[in-house]
């Protein structure tokens, strides 16, 4: 028999050849098994498509004559081209093997159906097979893949968008524009306190230098509004303090009395760090001034007798400056003074370091630094300067390309004795004078 004729043997839901154990329904149509089962699991109540009547599954009993009959039918198959013929229960396997069956291509978006035995080439040609990115590796079909090289891929070199003119990664841009690129927009380094300005590294840098003043007043606001909160906390912890010592007066535990004398030292340690923040915060205000860019800086220092005196106790251990250039895109840095010393001139002599801190235009430079220092206390006399030289050593973590906001300070411990500090030529009116001089020799033009 036909295909075609053979309406009477198949499911009334599926459409397909009831070749597994037929179930006949009250209005005298019949299911296949795996349909009767799936609808019986479900619990779904359902209508016969071709009368209407509700088909109870309950109540579909197997249909054995039909069965019987069923073994002995032959059919053709129903594909064009194919003269196979054989038993309905040998047509399953048939089918799952016929050359002239037509199939969906494999390919999930082509929608184009072919006989199987023309499935292997047309997966060859079809637009939609996929194919590793030369990029990526990742499986992308034929047609996307300029689109996915063009706009998507993050192995693909691309051109900055921001216009800075270096190629970068697509999936490193996010890094390239925080970190390099000279294009990119940013806000102000002075945006937390409050300053709106932004722009490229050019604009900022411009920006920076013409806008000291406002970020001083910008700066000037946010230390006093920080120095009334610091006021307040340590009148606070004054009123703290003495209640704690009345308390370690009438107290009679010994482990309360311990419990007490911990909680003073507390206290009086986040009194401490209340001042260093406050001394640091107004130190900065006073060494904000005009941005160097030519590798020389001359760093004033007012109230010597003051800051000598807190090195000493311990309150201000040591000054930073504001920060300089080598040049207007240059290496940026600064110096530390240790005014009682530190490390082998701890307590002999002043300790005078260079900083090297994080710029805006580090990677168009060479690292690590290597350029000659010279570290100088003036004499206000003019007759004899002190003056120590050194050259980085290249190994020395201090001239790498910084991480951080700076490296660790490198320079002289032991660079003069405390001594001149009361030499007059050195110290007037309280205040002493420091500079840098950094050997410009070999540097690139930026």
């Amino acid at each position: 028999m036909e295909e075609g004729g053979l309406e009477c043997y198949t499911c009334v839901l599926c459409n397909e050849f009831l070749v597994e154990t037929p179930r006949q329904a009250p209005c005298g149509e019949r299911l296949c098994s795996p349909c009767w089962r799936e609808h019986r699991n479900s619990g779904e109540s359902l209508k016969c498509p071709k009368c209407g009547e509700k088909i109870v599954l309950q109540e579909c009993f197997p249909d054995k004559a039909l069965q019987q009959e069923l073994t002995k039918l032959v059919l053709r198959c129903g594909n064009k081209d194919c003269s196979w013929k054989g038993l309905l229960n040998s047509y399953k396997a048939h089918r799952a093997v016929c050359r002239h069956e037509p199939l969906k291509c494999v390919n999930g978006e082509c929608r184009q159906v072919v006989k199987r035995e023309d499935m292997e080439e047309h997966v060859k040609t079809c637009v939609y097979s996929q194919i590793p990115c030369k990029g990526c590796s990742k499986p992308i079909p034929k047609c996307h893949m300029e689109e996915h090289m063009g706009q998507v891929c993050e192995q693909v070199l691309v051109s900055c968008p921001e216009g800075c003119g270096e190629m970068i990664l697509r999936g490193r841009l996010k890094e390239h524009y925080h970190s390099k690129c000279s294009q990119y927009v940013r806000l102000c380094s002075f945006e937390d306190l409050g300053c709106s300005a932004k722009g490229n590294s050019q604009q900022l840098s411009d920006h920076i230098t013409g806008s000291t003043s406002e970020h001083l007043n910008l700066l000037k606001t946010t230390i006093d509004k920080r120095g009334k909160d610091v006021t307040m906390e340590l009148e606070e912890l004054r009123v703290k303090i003495k209640e704690m010592e009345l308390r370690i007066t009438e107290g009679k535990s010994s482990e309360s009395l311990k419990s007490m004398v911990q909680s003073v030292m507390k206290l009086e340690t986040a009194i401490q760090q209340l001042q260093d923040g406050f001394g640091e915060m107004a130190l900065l205000v006073q060494t904000l001034q005009a941005t160097s860019y030519s590798g020389i800086f001359i760093w004033k220092i007012p109230e010597v007798t003051r800051r000598r005196h807190e090195a000493r106790v311990g309150r201000t251990l040591s000054l930073y400056s504001a920060p300089f250039y080598t040049s207007r895109h240059g290496y940026k840095m600064c110096l530390r003074l240790y005014m009682a010393g530190d490390g082998s001139g701890k307590g002999s002599h002043l300790s005078f370091f260079l900083t090297v801190m994080r710029g805006e235009f580090d990677s168009l430079l060479r690292w690590p630094f290597r350029q000659t220092v010279s570290l100088i206390l003036l004499d206000q006399d003019r007759q004899r300067d002190i003056v120590q030289s050194f050259r980085p050593e290249p190994s020395s973590a201090s001239f790498q390309r910084p991480r951080l906001e700076m490296n660790v300070a490198s320079g002289c411990p032991a660079f003069a004795p405390l001594s001149v500090l009361d030499n007059s030529s050195y110290v007037k009116d309280d205040t002493l004078f420091l500079k840098c001089a950094i050997d410009r020799t070999g540097l690139d033009a930026y």
